[in-house]
């Protein structure tokens, strides 16, 4: 235990990071030792002052305390290991990624220009509902996907029903 009482809190200093302490909050439904990965007991100690100074601002919400999952906090020892031992694989992964996000909101700005905001009433209505669910069996049960289409397809057809109300008024 004695060599575990050196241990220094994690300080995170990769990407815009400037050696803030990695210390979360957790609520305890949050809490799940199944996040942990090959987690052991070592002992039982009795937290130091700071570590309990930390601990009251997280239960207070002081400014600049921080709120996590227990499976965040492997993301921020892992990431900062990666940062000081492997950055250059680690930036690529993180170019990566973003070039993924940019990919997926470029194309969800081309589906809006070129088709929904051009999509009509009656285009809507005619399109098969779920086309990209799995067919039945196995998932989801016919019955099921048949329920799931009539209660999509009511709202738009209310809505075709009073903008052809609307327009019959004018």
């Amino acid at each position: 235990m004695a060599e575990f009482r050196k241990a220094k809190v994690l300080r995170e200093h990769r990407f815009a990071h400037t050696g803030r302490e990695a210390i979360f909050g957790t609520l305890l439904q949050w809490w799940s030792v199944d996040d942990f990965k090959e987690l052991r007991l070592i002992g039982v100690d009795q937290p130091s002052r700071h570590e309990l100074m930390e601990a009251e601002k997280n239960f207070a919400h002081a400014a600049g305390s921080r709120t996590a999952s227990t499976r965040f906090i492997n993301y921020a020892a892992e990431g900062e290991w990666r940062w000081a031992n492997d950055r250059t694989a680690f930036e690529d992964e993180m170019r990566q990624k973003k070039e993924k996000e940019d990919a997926v909101r470029k194309a969800a700005e081309e589906r809006y220009k070129n088709r929904l905001s051009k999509l009509t009433w009656q285009q809507l209505l005619s399109e098969p509902v779920f086309e990209r669910w799995s067919p039945s069996p196995p998932f989801p049960p016919e019955s099921l996907q048949r329920r799931r289409e009539r209660k999509s397809v009511q709202p738009a057809m209310n809505s075709k029903n009073l903008d052809q109300s609307r327009e019959r008024r004018m």
